[in-house]
């Protein structure tokens, strides 16, 4: 009878030891624009071995390890009691974490939401000025431009060359559009008769023939 007792004993503390376990995710409440920051995943109250399957999901531009918004992994037993992933943040907005864990055959737990807010000041970066022609803007990195500082030679609007940075908006006396064709303009009159492009190409095409009947 006493080995009975002492088996149902040994048995209730391995269920005990077991239904103890608690898998948690946890993320910052905050972090900085175009940076990185950590995801830790932690197993807690678990013995002798074991294995978690974890698959998390991060929406609002938050990226895993591979530039992707979903993780799949494994956590063992052998590895430790904690798994740390590093996260990319994007430029500004708000991350919000939706996952599960399953340890070992048991059912899937959902994992609390997180959402990480991404805040902080955006350091403005002018080096693409150098690289821009006066005249011209390039972005700065946080939603603004920096003015172009490279001499990209002198531009003379009104020298009947329409030059780089010229435009038909900004210099059309240089850049003027490209007029029509018309097979009916006037190139110069003889007398009365107006000689047309038409005329022209008509004659052109007469003395081909009239040559190549000659040969």
């Amino acid at each position: 009878m006493k080995k009975i007792y002492l088996g149902i004993l040994i048995a209730f503390l391995l269920i005990a030891s077991v239904s103890a376990y608690t898998v948690t995710r946890s993320v910052p409440s905050s972090a900085s624009p175009s940076s990185t920051f950590q995801v830790t995943y932690q197993v807690s109250g678990a013995s002798g071995v074991w294995g978690v399957s974890v698959v998390d999901n991060a929406a609002g531009g938050c990226l895993f390890p591979g530039g992707v918004s979903q993780l799949k992994t494994v956590m063992l037993s052998t590895d430790g009691n904690s798994k740390t992933i590093s996260v990319t943040t994007p430029a500004s907005g708000s991350c919000t974490f939706t996952g599960d864990s399953k340890f070992g055959t048991d059912a899937i737990v959902n994992f609390p939401i997180g959402t990480v807010t991404i805040g902080g000041s955006c350091t403005p970066n002018c080096a693409c000025a150098s690289s821009t022609c006066v005249g011209q803007t390039c972005s700065n990195g946080c939603s603004g431009t920096c003015p172009g500082t490279k001499d990209c030679g002198s531009i003379i609007c009104g020298n009947g060359v329409c030059e780089s940075g010229e435009t038909t908006s900004n210099c059309s006396e240089d850049c003027s559009e490209i007029p029509s064709l018309s097979w009916n303009k006037v190139l110069f009159k003889i007398g009365g008769f107006e000689v047309t492009i038409l005329v022209v190409l008509l004659i052109f095409a007469g003395l081909m023939a009239f040559s190549l009947i000659k040969k």
